[in-house]
């Protein structure tokens, strides 16, 4: 099935070709380059609408940086832990003081994220 794609814009030129952006069906932000003459438009910025299948022939922009970021996420007892150790025992305690909420998840994510580095270096 051809989906089509009104929010399709131009991010710069180079050369002939135009960068572009655009949602796909899944609502994914991708980019690919196109050569301008394959546009109804050449101005940065402007926004059209392109078929599935041309943004299909877009030479893609970026890497497919899937492989390395799979996370654990934190689970909802390691959450859980983490605000006990800072004495938050009710729903309460995480209410009246729920910056320890967002510090836990931060600090539990920081983890995933060095993670993810790793594996890109590696």
């Amino acid at each position: 099935m051809e989906y089509f794609f009104p929010s399709c814009r131009i991010v710069k030129m180079s050369g002939g070709n135009a960068l572009l952006e655009w949602e796909d069906e899944h609502g994914y932000l991708q980019r690919g380059w196109l050569p301008i003459e394959q546009l109804p438009s050449a101005e940065v910025g402007e926004a059209f609408t392109l078929s599935s299948e041309l943004l299909a022939s877009c030479l893609p922009e970026g890497e497919d940086l899937t492989e390395y970021l799979v996370s654990k996420v934190p689970k909802p007892e390691e959450i859980q832990d983490f605000l006990r150790r800072r004495g938050l025992w009710t729903k309460e305690d995480v209410i009246g003081n729920p910056q320890q909420l967002v510090t836990a998840l931060r600090y539990l994510m920081g983890l995933e994220v060095s993670e993810i580095i790793a594996r890109m270096r590696r």
